[in-house]
């Protein structure tokens, strides 16, 4: 008869790695439950991934039920109930919570999303107020890869303009634009498409005059007739930048756009995309060539070749490792 013999050892060993075991568990359960729960509700079933429809739509629900809308930079929430099932609705917040979303902005509308996915947070920009320090800016910060691409407006119909916007959206690429108040009520569409596509309108003046041959009265009046079209038109604030037409400012106009609550933003990268002799390569080259941090490049909504070359403008910037923000962006420290 064979006899078996208990090595004390063993099972002094084995109960202690049990016992090892059940304090482990035991902490991270209780760990576990000070989480914080995710806030999706039962049988929203949000899927692990965002799927693309000509860079626009994204189905959130296999069923296609709810969706959410990328539309220009930003992400928007699906509005309404989905029609087939209203307890799955889907809302920006619960996409956030399950991990879609690669970034997160308070307010969430200074948030863009480059082709890649990657977040930028676009600076909330400053509205005109009090007075501010007299400041004329060339260029941004030299010390972070960032670019600020601008496009002025005139104060005339600007139908051509539809198609920067597009592009721009479709590119994702964060721009700021210089609008005149004529332009906002003779092109009301594109200013709130514009605006509704997350992009940042700053202020070029009323009616497009030579700064330094007017008065101070009618310069504040200038300023403060655009901050007036872009709220009526646009639903805004209007961004406190003030760019004077064709570049003519002097002391005196520093002074009294400071006066107000606008520093002067100008540029130190020019495509001359206006000028009927500038070739496409030419305004490419300008934008894009040579660039270094910080740099603000002038473009204008109807510039004949400007929508046709911003892709390759935009696609040769980010390969060189910038990232195209708003002059708010590019003015960060």
């Amino acid at each position: 008869m064979r006899h078996t013999t208990i090595n004390h050892r063993d099972i002094n060993g084995k109960a202690f790695t049990l016992l090892l075991i059940y304090i482990i568990a035991t902490v991270v359960i209780f760990q576990a439950q000070k989480l914080p729960a995710r806030r999706v509700p039962e049988g929203s079933n949000v899927v692990n991934a965002l799927e693309a429809e000509g860079g626009r739509i994204y189905s959130l629900l296999p069923d296609g039920n709810s969706r959410i809308e990328a539309l220009g930079l930003r992400y928007l929430a699906p509005r309404g109930k989905p029609p087939e099932s209203p307890a799955t609705k889907v809302t920006l917040e619960m996409i956030r919570d399950a991990g879609l979303l690669k970034g997160y902005s308070l307010p969430p509308d200074r948030l863009a999303f480059t082709p890649r996915g990657d977040a930028v947070v676009l600076p909330t920009p400053p509205a005109p107020g009090g007075p501010v320090n007299p400041a004329v800016y060339h260029t941004g910060n030299r010390n972070r890869p960032r670019i600020a691409l601008t496009f002025d407006t005139n104060d005339i119909r600007e139908p051509q303009a539809r198609a920067i916007i597009d592009t721009m959206s479709a590119l994702k690429a964060p721009a700021t634009f210089f609008v005149c108040g004529g332009w906002c009520y003779a092109n009301p569409d594109l200013l709130r498409m514009a605006i509704g596509r997350g992009f940042e309108i700053a202020n070029h003046s009323f009616g497009h005059p030579w700064f330094t041959h007017i008065t101070n009265e009618q310069i504040v009046d200038e300023l403060r007739r655009t901050e007036r079209a872009v709220e009526e038109v646009g639903g805004i604030k209007i961004a406190a930048y003030f760019r004077p037409p064709f570049g003519d400012y002097d002391a005196r106009v520093e002074l009294v756009a400071a006066s107000i609550g606008y520093p002067i933003v100008l540029w130190n990268r020019d495509t001359r995309d206006w000028h009927p002799a500038t070739i496409p390569e030419e305004l490419r080259d300008r934008a894009s060539a040579w660039a270094q941090n910080g740099d603000i490049v002038i473009m204008h909504t109807h510039g004949q070749y400007t929508a046709s070359m911003l892709p390759q403008i935009v696609d040769n910037l980010r390969a060189k490792g910038f990232e195209l923000t708003t002059v708010s962006g590019v003015l960060q420290p």
